[in-house]
C-alpha cells in the first residue's frame, strides 16, 4: 500500500504534521484546513466526482483507465483500524524484526526500536489517502470526516488514482518477490518509480487547473534542484528517525526526477512500459541514464 501522505503541494505549503494523540483539532487538522482554504477556488469541489477526477487523471497523464476505480471515504478512526489490519497482513513481526536488525547493523536505528509500531504510528498520523492494491481489494480511499471532495482530497486522490492506473497495467502486488524487504534497494527503486510518477501527475493536475484559471507561478516551485532543496527541508516527519523519514519521503522526490526523464525521452508510452520494467536499483533512479542503458 502506497500512501500519499506527503502530497507535494501540501509539503510546499505546510509540510506533514503528526497528530500526537491530543484531543480536539490537531496541527494536521489545522494544516489541512489551511490547504483547503488556499486552494478552494483552484480545485473546485461542487462539481467534482470520482468519475470526473478519474477522467482528468487519464487525460493529464495520457494513459486511459481500463476500468473504473471505486473511491470510498473513511474517518480517521476507520483508517487506524484499517492500517492495523494491513500491517498484520503485509508487515508481520518476523519481517519487521528482519528490517530492524538490518537497520541496527548499519547504525541507522537505535537499538531496541519497535520498528513495526513506529511505522504504524507514522502512517496513522500522516496518511490522508491511499490505494490498496492487494488482490480482492483494489480500492481507493480518502480520509475525510465530511466525505467530501475537498481541495486536499482531490490532490491526494489524483496521486492515488495514478497508482490505481499503474496497477491496471502492471499488477503492483506481484511486482516484487515476497523476500524483497521494505528496505531492500530493489524495493526502494520500484517505490521511487511509482511514487515519482504519481507525484509528477499530481503536479500536472494542479498546474492544469491553474492554467485554466489564467494563473501561473507554481512551475517555479516544482522545477529542478530548487524544488528538491525546498522540499527536502520541509519534508520533516516528526518522531521519525532519519532513515525512516527518508524511506518515506525520498521516493516522491528523486522518483519524480526519474519520471520526468522517462516522459521527456519516451512520452506516456515510455512511462507505461516502465511500470512493467521498473529500475533495478536506486542508482538507476538517481542517474536515469543508467536506467535507459540498463
Amino acid at each position: 500500500m502506497r500512501a500519499a501522505a506527503l502530497a507535494l503541494l501540501a509539503l510546499l505549503t505546510i509540510g506533514p504534521q503528526a497528530r500526537g494523540g491530543e484531543e480536539g483539532p490537531t496541527p494536521a487538522d489545522e494544516a489541512t484546513e489551511l490547504v483547503n482554504a488556499l486552494l478552494g477556488s483552484l480545485m473546485g469541489g461542487g462539481g467534482v466526482t470520482g468519475e470526473s477526477l478519474q477522467r482528468e487523471v487519464a487525460e493529464v497523464g495520457g494513459i486511459p483507465f481500463r476500468e473504473d476505480v471505486p473511491i470510498a471515504f473513511m474517518s480517521h478512526g476507520d483508517l487506524v483500524e484499517y492500517l492495523r489490519e494491513v500491517l498484520e497482513a503485509e508487515y508481520p513481526e518476523a519481517r519487521a524484526e528482519a528490517d530492524r536488525r538490518l537497520l541496527e547493523a548499519f547504525d541507522l536505528l537505535a537499538p531496541g526500536t519497535d520498528l513495526r509500531s513506529l511505522r504504524g504510528r507514522l502512517l496513522e498520523d500522516n496518511v490522508v489517502g491511499f490505494y490498496d492494491e492487494r488482490p480482492g481489494r483494489q480500492r481507493l480511499f480518502a480520509v475525510s470526516e465530511s466525505e467530501a471532495f475537498t481541495p486536499m482530497n482531490q490532490i491526494v486522490l489524483a496521486h492515488e488514482l495514478r497508482h490505481a492506473l499503474q496497477d491496471q497495467y502492471a499488477p503492483l502486488h506481484w511486482q516484487l518477490p515476497e523476500d524483497v524487504g521494505d528496505f531492500d534497494d530493489r524495493r526502494l527503486a520500484w517505490m521511487s518509480l511509482l511514487e515519482g510518477d504519481a507525484t509528477l501527475l499530481m503536479e500536472r493536475v494542479v498546474l492544469g487547473r491553474m492554467e485554466a484559471l489564467g494563473l501561473s507561478g507554481l512551475e517555479t516551485l516544482t522545477a529542478g534542484d530548487q524544488s528538491e532543496t525546498a522540499l527536502a527541508g520541509l519534508a520533516d516527519v516528526p518522531g521519525a528517525p532519519p532513515v525512516i523519514r527518508d524511506h518515506l519521503v525520498m521516493p516522491y522526490l528523486v522518483g519524480r526526477d526519474l519520471a520526468r526523464a522517462i516522459e521527456t525521452r519516451d512520452g506516456a508510452e515510455g512511462m507505461r512500459s516502465a511500470w512493467s520494467r521498473p529500475p533495478d536499483s536506486t542508482e538507476q533512479v538517481l542517474h536515469p541514464e543508467t536506467f535507459f542503458s540498463r
